[in-house]
């Protein structure tokens, strides 16, 4: 999953930027105090992710259940269909499915769990973004040239 591996790739970049700061001939309050925030943004992002994975079972359970069972033999859906990582928001998977069945079946409760997926996931681009903006500001401070962050900017841009 795309999401772990920025979240490396965050781990990684805070171990750089401890030192780089560590290293820096400036030692102004704002660096550290920017350093913390993203400490905390670090933490906020491994909570969102947390609780991304519990969603994730909850929509395997959904899948197994018996009512995905019923939809899968009457409406021709299958288990790709409803794979939240296949659709960029719960709009664009809600629509689908609403064509694919004829505005037949109601969506509203079966795609709870799918509804949080999203929220969250939108929480955690806006996090990265945080994140992201917080680095620019060390490297502005610093004067260094940033590393690239190649999976923190696929999510970001997504």
């Amino acid at each position: 999953m795309y999401i772990e591996q920025a979240f490396q790739e965050l781990e990684k970049v805070l171990e750089d930027y401890k030192a780089k700061i560590k290293n820096s001939s400036l030692n102004k309050p704002i660096i550290n105090d920017v350093y913390h925030e993203m400490l905390k943004l670090r933490d906020e992002i491994r909570d969102e992710i947390k609780k991304i994975n519990i969603i994730k079972k909850n929509i395997n359970k959904k899948l197994n259940s018996k009512e995905f069972i019923f939809i899968k033999n009457n409406f021709k859906i299958t288990e790709k269909d409803l794979d939240p990582e296949k659709y960029k928001s719960f709009d664009e998977i809600k629509f689908i499915l609403e064509a694919k069945t004829y505005h037949a079946y109601n969506w509203d409760n079966f795609l709870e769990n799918w509804y949080t997926y999203y929220e969250i996931m939108d929480k955690i681009k806006y996090l990265f973004r945080e994140f992201k903006n917080k680095l620019k500001l060390i490297n502005f401070y610093i004067n260094i040239k940033a590393d690239p962050t190649p999976f923190i900017d696929a999510i970001i841009e997504e």
